[in-house]
């Protein structure tokens, strides 16, 4: 049995890693010339409820991305009160240069054979049922057919440059890269699922990416040293940097009222390891950047134009709550592609619950729907009931806003690990992902 997955993000190696778990063949398929997509400028994960979220998936047998991302943890002092010290209590940062080699090196040794600079052009199929994808690889002009059993979209939301120059401002050569490896394509979309959109308040589709890279060694060196120590480091923007309109744009406009992901009059900073992240910023001008006093000389790496960031959100596909496409036998989605969710801990989730019934379909066995006793389970059913709602305009995750209040008034939300393991023993799904179905 063969499963094949196109898009090599925090998803696409979830889906990858499961399927290979549970027995199948695997094939990754992936544009760039690195895995980890945007995960490669995160760095932070295991924030508030994604902390349980983790802990579950581990209790039922997938924590092996979160196991490589916790060897890589960024030692953290105690974080003091202050400004964000709710939100980021439960925080972990991963060192994001090795992060990718890391992750790749575990599927490898997994069996997953991994095709990078590759596109998945366009699928062939027979009628509702996918039998290859069209393969082109970088700067190539011929194709080639890959066939498989069942297949995992895991191609995301963000981009290519026609989106963005559609409903942003043009290309900012973000990590998305599209101008060197070619628009992101969706398998999906091509066999013929419908294409929803997410849509910020003023009506536009799609949200930006909420995530600024600075370049460490351009930061004021006494300031580099106090976050090298504190890890996460928040501070108020003076009057002339602060834009109200950033709060409108964000990918992740779902934290709670007060909250500063959307860095409207404060800047979040984080130390990532090769480079200094302004966590929530959905872009930030150099000249404004620069008339605070430790960024005065700050270059940055992504995107490398500040006034604006990659459009995300718009081509998420209608699927059930096992991650099956709608009016497919044998498509599965992860990740943003399956609705609007946000981070790296929703993407690992939601990834290895699509590969792992990918590999049940190829068996030809009923796909697994997770309990909604467990948070995971109770997650992927509550955003498959937004999307089914009509016009989709906030992404959902574990960390706050609608879904963390979920997770808190239904009693998911601990960060007790022998909690989180007897809620996943009582809904019996223990270690369901490390069994071949």
């Amino acid at each position: 049995m063969k499963v094949v997955v196109v898009g090599g993000g925090f998803a696409g190696c979830g889906a990858a890693m499961a399927a290979a778990k549970a027995g199948a063949t695997v094939t990754l398929i992936e544009r760039t010339d690195m895995l980890l997509g945007c995960g490669l400028d995160a760095g932070i994960f295991r924030v508030k409820g994604r902390f349980t979220a983790a802990e579950e998936l581990k209790a039922m047998g997938g924590g092996d991305i979160f196991e490589v991302l916790e060897s890589l943890l960024v030692k953290l002092p105690p974080r003091p009160k202050g400004p964000y010290s709710d939100i980021y209590e439960y925080a972990d940062i991963y060192e994001v240069t090795t992060s990718e080699l890391r992750v790749k090196d575990l599927l490898e040794r997994a069996g997953v054979k991994i095709h990078l600079k590759t596109r998945a052009m366009d699928v062939k199929k027979d009628g509702n049922r996918i039998d290859a994808v069209v393969l082109r690889g970088f700067g190539g002009t011929h194709d080639e057919i890959e066939k498989g059993d069942v297949f995992v979209d895991s191609s995301g939301t963000a981009g290519g440059v026609e989106f963005c120059r559609k409903y942003g401002k043009g290309c900012m050569m973000c990590m998305m890269r599209c101008p060197a490896f070619g628009d992101r394509i969706s398998i999906a979309t091509k066999a013929g699922a419908p294409e929803l959109m997410r849509y910020r308040e003023d009506g536009t589709p799609g949200a930006l990416t909420s995530c600024v890279v600075l370049n460490k060694d351009t930061v004021d060196p006494e300031f580099r040293a106090e976050l090298a120590e504190k890890g996460i480091i928040v501070k108020p923007l003076p009057n002339e940097a602060v834009d109200p309109k950033r709060a409108t744009m964000l990918t992740n406009t779902n934290l709670p009222s007060g909250h500063g992901v959307d860095n409207v009059n404060n800047l979040t900073i984080i130390d990532i390891g090769h480079a200094i992240k302004l966590q929530g910023s959905v872009y930030f001008p150099l000249e404004k950047l620069r008339m605070i006093p430790e960024f005065k000389n700050a270059r940055l790496i992504s995107p490398l134009a500040g006034d604006w960031n990659a459009i995300r959100y718009v081509s998420m596909t209608l699927r059930d709550d096992a991650l099956k496409v709608d009016g497919f036998t044998n498509l599965y989605c992860a990740g943003e592609k399956s609705g609007a969710q946000v981070g790296v801990t929703e993407a690992v989730v939601s990834g290895y619950l699509a590969g792992h019934n990918a590999a049940r379909t190829a068996l030809g066995k009923a796909p697994l729907v997770l309990p909604r006793s467990t948070a995971i389970g109770d997650f992927v059913a509550f955003v498959n009931e937004q999307m089914r709602k009509g016009k989709v305009k906030v992404g959902y995750s574990f960390q706050g806003g609608p879904y963390l209040k979920r997770m808190e008034e239904l009693g998911f939300f601990t960060k007790d690990v022998n909690t989180i393991k007897a809620r996943v023993e009582k809904a019996g799904v223990t270690g369901v992902f490390a069994l071949k179905p």
